[in-house]
């Protein structure tokens, strides 16, 4: 990754965006309302890896 910007509030939960760039190509991840900062991560690592598998 080399972007991102997390946040946390009451109402939104846990909350990440993330950007990253491989083999040229970039890709966005938006995770918003995790339960906790363990999952908002792995969902985001999730996102990205099906993003630069298709």
């Amino acid at each position: 990754m080399d972007g991102l910007k997390t946040g946390y509030t009451d109402q939104a939960g846990y909350c990440l965006v993330g950007t990253a760039v491989q083999n040229g190509e970039r890709v966005i991840s938006i995770t918003l309302g995790s339960e906790t900062d363990d999952k908002r991560t792995t969902d985001a690592k999730k996102m990205m890896e099906l993003g630069f598998s298709k």
